[in-house]
Parts: structure tokens; sequence; C-alpha cells
């Protein structure tokens, strides 16, 4: 942030001191009361002058937020914040024994995978007369990323019983749920609006168009494999492939007769897929056996399961961009960095040694995507 005011208590104190001698005409001794009634200021001074600067920076685009920053973006980027959106996934309806008639799954019909969590049939579905299964959508009854990645068949208990059904279940990962767009990637998207005003097909209009389509995308990569071909490729949630559904909203973005020039072709797509397997051991620091078990939850996760914790850290950091090469070098950062304590405002990592057979350095394409396969982590112990 940009200091429009001073902030360290040290200058002010001395400023102030300043001026006040001046206008006695004589010189404050250091224990005099007076110096000591200025001193005691100081803390509300330096909160007083953070407020300004703050409130200040809250009129740049790249410091403001929330309030702020959706006005600053509507007026002056013609670029609002986009709205949470329900997580989706395709499904399948079953009936326990063959009717002569149409059986209708209304929309609407809840079912949850958990009793918490609940999906409903976005429309209307019908079983026909003579068959014995229907495919359908389902939609997360709520707004939020936290509906994504429920895996295939988990959402299977029917909540709102319908004659004749057996089971509904979903037949892909549940996906595109988003929360209100954040403020970083709003305030990125707002930046990219200039680009978009031309229609001569740069590369930063096309990303501006793709990740305003939907507020679940989190990368977009815009190749050109061919003259007068755009290829947009896409990640959402972070690093996950997109649906249909999503890819056909950015070509509908991207591909309007008023947004791109003429002569593009505008192509979606999906990046390539790069596997790589994390294996490694890492030892922590002998004398410091009281922090182990807090360390160990810090590298592989609350539950030691990966969910969390630096491993996760890392898997959602190469996966969070498409073309990023695979690199060990920053995982080991991250479990350095998660095993770590201060000493004399000096900031030391508890971990001994860490050995890593895999990931190995690995350039990718500006088209591909790592994503992790297998994970193998091994605690050696301490030393």
């Amino acid at each position: 942030m940009i200091d429009f005011v001073k902030t360290n208590p040290d200058e002010i104190f001395n400023n102030v001191l300043s001026i006040i001698e001046t206008e006695l005409g004589e010189t404050l001794a250091e224990g005099d009361e007076r110096t000591l009634f200025i001193r005691s200021l100081m803390p509300i001074i330096v909160a007083i002058n953070n407020d300004i600067n703050d409130t200040a920076n809250q009129n740049l685009l790249e410091f403001a937020r929330d309030e702020k920053l959706d006005t600053i973006a509507k007026e002056y980027h013609n670029t609002e914040r986009l709205k949470p959106t329900e997580s989706v996934c395709n499904g399948i309806v079953k009936l326990s024994q063959l009717q002569l008639q149409d059986i209708i799954i209304p929309s609407g019909t809840k079912v949850t995978p958990d009793g918490i969590a609940m999906f409903k049939v976005k429309e209307d579905a019908i079983i026909k007369a003579g068959e014995m299964q229907s495919y359908l959508k389902l939609i997360a009854a709520s707004t939020g990323d936290k509906y994504n990645g429920y895996k295939v068949g988990s959402i299977n208990r029917l909540v709102d019983p319908i004659p004749y059904v057996s089971e509904i279940y979903n037949i892909e990962i549940s996906n595109s749920g988003s929360d209100i767009e954040d403020n970083a990637s709003f305030r990125e998207r707002a930046r990219l609006e200039l680009e978009s005003e031309s229609t001569a097909g740069p590369t930063g209009a096309y990303e501006y168009l793709a990740y305003s389509s939907d507020n679940s995308i989190s990368s977009i990569k815009v190749t050109s494999p061919s003259p007068g071909t755009v290829k947009i490729l896409a990640t959402v949630d972070n690093g996950e492939i997109p649906s249909k559904d999503i890819l056909d909203k950015i070509l509908n973005k991207c591909s309007a007769r008023d947004v791109r020039p003429l002569t593009d072709n505008v192509i979606t797509g999906v990046p390539e897929v790069i596997n790589y397997d994390i294996d490694l051991t890492y030892y922590v620091d002998k004398n410091l056996s009281t922090y182990e078990r807090k360390w160990r939850k810090s590298i592989e996760g609350n539950n030691l399961d990966f969910k969390d914790g630096a491993i996760r850290d890392f898997i959602l950091w190469q996966q969070d961009f498409i073309g990023k090469s695979i690199n060990p070098d920053e995982l080991r950062y991250k479990i350095q960095d998660a095993a770590s304590y201060e000493v004399e405002n000096k900031r030391i990592s508890g971990v001994r040694r860490i050995l890593i057979t895999s990931p190995k350095y690995s350039e990718l394409t500006e088209e591909q995507l790592a994503k992790v396969k297998n994970i193998n982590i091994n605690y050696g112990g301490m030393e």
C-alpha cells in the first residue's frame, strides 16, 4: 500500500517535537512532562494516519476492497463482481420395476450425499413408459464451492420419495459451484477490462471475457494454434476440468459478434493433464520434539490425509495455472515453511532434511496442466 502520510512513530514524534520547540523557543528535555505528553499521543496519531492511508488507498483499484472496489470497478472499469453459483452435476434416476406409463421426476426433488448438503433435480425428468431409467441434472440447493467435489455415486439419498423410483445418484463429480467473487480475482478482471474494449483480438480481451462468463473459472489460457484461430483453455474450482456447460458459457461470451474480430474463429477446450506423483521422506529437528505432532499436521494435514497442510497447498499451487511447470523446489519450500518457528525475528525451519524422489522438475507447454496422481509421504522421524 502507498503511504500518503507517515506512520513511523519516531519520525512523527521528532517532527511534532521540533514544531513545538520552535513555537516555544526552547528545547524540551526528554523527561519534560510536555515531551512525555507528546510521546503519549503517538499511538493515537499513528492509528489516525493508518486510517488516512487506508482510506486514501481505497480510491485505487490495486488496493480497494469490498464495497469500495465494487464502486471503482463499476464506475471506471465497467465491471461488476460475479455472483455466487450453484454446484452442478449430471445424474441418473432408476425405477424399481418397469412401468406402463411415464414417470415424472419433478424439478426440486431433493437428493443428499450426507443429510446435510442438499442437491435438487434442476428440471423435470421423465422416464418413458417401458424404460427403466433416465438422465437428469442435479444442482446444489445453495451457492458455494463447498458443494463441489462430491464423488460419482455419493449424492444418492433420496429425500423426497417418488413412487416406483428406486434411486437417484450423480454420475459425475459435482463442480462449478462458487462463492461470491473474491477481491483479488475481481480486481484482476477489472484491470483487464480496458483490453476488452479492443476488437483487435488481444489476449487480455479474451481473458477478461472468459473470466467474466462464470465465477467458478480459476484459470484461463488463450492460445492461437493456427492463424485466425483462438483457442481458450479453462479450469475451474482451483484446477479442475470444466464441464461442457462452462465451456459453452465461455464460447458464447467470447465469440459474440460485438466482441471478437470477424476473422477470429474461437474454440474452447480443456488443458492436457500431465500426471505426476509426490514421493518423499522428511525429517524434523530432534531438539524440538514438542513440535513434532504440530509440524506433522502442518505438513500432512490435520488428519495426516493430505486434505490440508503443506502437501495440499503445493498440489493446489501446482494446478492453479495452466502451463505452470512442475517444480519440486516449491514443494520443498512449502514443507519447510509449514514447520517453522521464529527466533530473534528470524524464521527458522524445523525440518532437517527432505528427500524428494518425485516429482522432478518438468517444463510444461502452455496447453498442459499438472495434476497429482499418487501421494506417498514418509515421515522419517527426528534427527
